[in-house]
């Protein structure tokens, strides 16, 4: 009994650990910097102003398709400002995700229309 006991709170134990490394993010626990981000506009047309109020530094901006697709990604961001131009992007929703140092600060949602 002892040993299907452990097993089963093990079994649980490896859940959790599951649940914790897909958590969904939520916008509450993402702005890690204390800035704010302006998403303007949105939708856009033709480009988007990101703005903070706090300097973004060796930033990246990912930009994911409805699809879970990586379809733009800029590196190397610095400053309060970045632009996403539409170029080639494709009227619909896109998941936003800036990347400072490694660590994961912001996840938006950004539309693009015609």
């Amino acid at each position: 009994m002892k040993k299907r006991e452990r097993e089963r709170k093990e079994r649980e134990r490896e859940r959790e650990r599951e649940r914790e490394k897909y958590h969904v993010l939520n916008q509450n626990n993402l702005n890690d910097l204390g800035q704010d981000l302006i998403f303007s506009p949105n939708p856009f047309k033709s480009e988007l102003l990101i703005t903070t109020t706090l300097n973004f530094e060796n930033t990246t901006l990912k930009l994911f398709n409805s699809y879970g697709q990586l379809v733009k990604e800029i590196n190397n961001i610095h400053g309060q400002n970045i632009i996403i131009k539409r170029e080639n992007l494709n009227s619909g929703i896109y998941l936003n995700q800036l990347i400072e140092n490694g660590k994961l600060i912001s996840i938006n949602k950004i539309i693009v229309t015609d």
